[in-house]
């Protein structure tokens, strides 16, 4: 079997991508330098563009200063005589301080009738406009606010621009600013006052501006050579691009020149001219250099700590992928590495796997020590490689498994030589063992034809469901079959079901109540509630099957609660009906007796549900009182407070002694089915039932026999005294709605 290069680590592996690597950084190395000068080129062009398109958009703002600010001032005089409305009328101090504060030159406050009441000049106080004024026809008009165009006051003479908001009492607020301030904001847009903004806040040599036919129109210094132009070898490039670049050198200085076109964007894309931006390269070189040299610096550093951490991360690699994929102590590949293969390298080939468990291992670690366990797995280990060839690979599964995979393999008969030859190295373990009476036993599951299946999780499943059967079969190996899988899966379904029963309280639970019969009174005294499982997929199943299903997989607990609910609403509905002294049993398990809080829910199940706790039985088996025999004694004397009687099921068949029953808080006891089937055969278990029947009499117990078939078996059990009788012969166990059926015909 070949070795796939991820188990292992190729120092070629290593090298190659250090060469590619350095023959990449070269090239980037070079290119990067180069990259370098073009990134402060580009640089000085954007931060050229820029410029221009800044310088562009201030041209634009000066010819449409008058409409842009025209706009400003309408909504300055907008928000401003609002807000003098809401201040101005009530306003105690000088109105002056509320124009400064909103930062215009007038505000006149009229009443409703268009007299001024208030104003920042005095003098107008009392002035009152007369019809067709601009005054008069807002006063008179309808607009809440309006703002005029620039005009002269009608008193100074004055350019002013006025805003109005009326009040919803007809009063109204005026408010003007100055014409002439307009012009002094124009004038920040003019070309030398911008030429010259743009010369402090760069860091340029020069900024010109050049009109359509590249003439010298402005500059921001008076060296002229550097704006001198060779026009007719750049206006092909401005025609063609709009820019033009060039170094240039002048008197053994070089420079940077950059030229873009300035065009207006509202105008009929009206060209306005060209914007020539001249860079100083001094620092520019120095830069470049510096960085070169950094950049070498950094990429030699680089190069020797990559090759450093490249061998250091071969060694690590190589000891992690032995961690990864083999076990420390036999040096065998792992289930990792096992999974790898089955994953990537068995398709097309005839290949089966071997679960080989050594069974006894775990006993042999606890009376000898882990040392002589991890001894003994390594001579394992060793003992069946010698097996192993080119199609026979041996791995490390767990801690006493292990896993041999068979590769190309041609009918069972050789799987079987194999089992056989395994078998022998695992005797021969055994037979050169230091210790005396230390023998390795083993159980072998196999899985013949694993490339039927789409996971390597399925097949370790089926390899442990067939070690499950090996260990309850006489042969220490079997071969994998879907029937144990569908035992399994029938197993899980059933769980699946009562899971969801439980949680749903359906009847997919359900009960059936076999009635008990009083042999002296000759009635039915009581009903044991007996658990049934109608499953949605396989129909009926047995309680010995779904009980033991609970069991094993941790649901008995919740599955009792459910039986006790549901007896509970029977006895409750019992009650309902004038059975009131009917008692109904239910079956407890051994694991719900010795829960802390097993007696309180009890109680609580029975009276949530409408049942009297008198009414309730609970019965255990013998068996469960072996370890526990003082706790769940504890727990039935608890329930006997509650008025709960107890019974003692299928006795006899256990472990139980009279001289424990003595001290046992019950009140009765069923003699199990298989001492009352013999009572007519005239065996000695026919004396054992009436022994039982007498010594429980004798501790003042009451008995009921189980399982009564025939009326011999009745016969016997009334003449030896016998309480009550449980069985066919009286009734199966019957539907609720036919144990109410069966109560008319009989009395209680």
């Amino acid at each position: 079997m070949a070795e796939k290069n991820y188990r292992s680590l190729s120092l070629k592996y290593l090298i190659i991508p250090i060469l590619v690597l350095t023959l990449l950084f070269s090239f980037l190395s070079y290119k990067s330098i180069d990259l370098i000068e073009d990134y402060f080129c580009k640089e000085m062009q954007n931060e050229s563009q820029k410029i221009a398109r800044g310088y562009s958009y201030s041209l634009e703002k000066g010819l449409d200063a008058n409409l842009l600010f025209d706009d400003l001032l309408r909504e300055k005089l907008t928000a401003t005589s609002q807000v003098a409305a809401l201040l101005g009328k009530n306003y105690t101090e000088d109105i002056s301080q509320l124009a400064t504060f909103l930062n215009i030159d007038d505000i006149h406050v009229y009443d409703n009738e268009g007299v001024i009441i208030n104003s920042t000049n005095e003098k107008y106080i009392g002035w009152t406009a007369d019809a067709g004024h601009p005054v008069y026809n807002f006063m008179e008009g309808s607009q809440i606010s309006f703002v005029e165009e620039i005009r002269p006051d009608s008193e100074t003479g004055i350019n002013y621009k006025y805003g109005y908001f009326k009040n919803l009492d007809g009063s109204f607020i005026q408010v003007g600013i100055k014409a002439e301030n307009i012009t002094e904001l124009l004038a920040e847009f003019s070309l030398g006052h911008l030429m010259t903004e743009i010369q402090e806040v760069t860091e340029i040599e020069r900024i010109s501006y050049l009109d359509a036919g590249l003439n010298l129109e402005a500059s921001s210094a008076a060296n002229s050579s550097l704006d001198f132009f060779k026009k007719e070898e750049i206006r092909e490039s401005l025609e063609q691009n709009n820019k033009y670049f060039s170094f240039v050198n002048i008197n053994g200085k070089e420079y940077y020149k950059t030229i873009f076109k300035i065009t207006h964007d509202q105008h009929d894309s009206h060209d306005l001219g060209y914007l020539s931006i001249v860079y100083p390269l001094d620092e520019t070189k120095k830069a470049i250099s510096d960085f070169k040299n950094i950049a070498i610096a950094v990429i030699v550093t680089f190069y020797i700590i990559l090759i450093y951490g490249f061998f250091l991360s071969y060694r690590k690699n190589k000891r992690l992928i032995k961690i990864a994929y083999f076990d420390q102590l036999t040096e065998l590949p792992n289930k990792e590495y096992l999974k790898d293969v089955l994953e990537n390298e068995m398709e097309g080939k005839n290949s089966a796997l071997f679960l080989i468990n050594c069974d006894n291992f775990n006993l042999i670690n606890l009376s000898l020590g882990y040392k002589f366990g991890d001894q003994l797995i390594k001579e394992t280990a060793l003992q069946i490689k010698k097996i192993t060839d080119e199609n026979k690979k041996l791995f490390r599964f767990e801690e006493d498994k292990f896993i041999l995979l068979f590769e190309n393999y041609q009918d069972d008969d050789q799987l079987e030589e194999l089992i056989e030859s395994i078998n022998n190295e695992i005797e021969e373990i055994s037979l050169k063992s230091k210790f005396d009476n230390q023998y390795l036993s083993s159980s072998i599951a196999v899985e013949k034809d694993i490339n039927q299946y789409g996971s390597v999780e399925e097949i370790m499943n089926n390899l442990n469901i067939v070690l499950d059967y090996v260990k309850s079969s006489s042969s220490n190996y079997l071969f994998f079959n879907q029937q144990m899988k569908e035992k399994i899966n029938r197993k899980d379904e059933i769980e699946k079901e009562l899971r969801e029963s439980i949680r749903l309280e359906d009847e997919r639970i359900h009960l059936n109540y076999q009635p008990i019969f009083d042999l002296k009174e000759q009635k039915i005294a009581a009903f044991e509630a007996l658990a049934r499982l109608k499953t949605n997929k396989y129909g009926n199943v047995s309680p010995e099957e779904f009980i033991q299903i609970a069991e094993d997989r941790h649901l008995i607990i919740p599955l009792s609660k459910l039986i006790l609910k549901k007896a509970s609403k029977f006895s409750a509905k019992l009650d309902k009906h004038g059975f009131k002294k009917l008692k109904v049993s239910v079956n407890m398990s051994g694991l719900d007796l010795i829960q802390e809080d097993f007696t309180e829910n009890i109680i609580k199940i029975i009276r949530e549900n409408g049942a009297k706790t008198e009414n309730i039985k609970v019965e255990i088996t013998e068996s469960v009182l072996l370890n526990n025999f003082d706790l769940i004694n504890l727990k039935l004397s608890q329930l006997k407070k509650e008025g709960i009687t107890s019974a003692l099921d299928d006795f006899g068949t256990g472990y139980s002694s009279f001289y424990r029953m003595t001290e046992l808080n019950i009140d009765l006891v069923k003699i199990d089915k298989y001492f009352i089937n013999k009572i007519t055969k005239g065996t000695e278990n026919s004396i054992v039932a009436a022994a039982i029947i007498e010594l429980s009499h004798s501790l003042g117990l009451s008995v009921i026999a189980e399982g009564v078939e025939t009326e011999a078996e009745k016969d016997y059990l009334i003449e030896n005294n016998c309480d009550y009788i449980q069985g066919y012969l009286f009734s199966r166990p019957l539907s609720e709605k036919d144990a109410f059926v069966l109560l008319k015909n009989f009395k209680v």
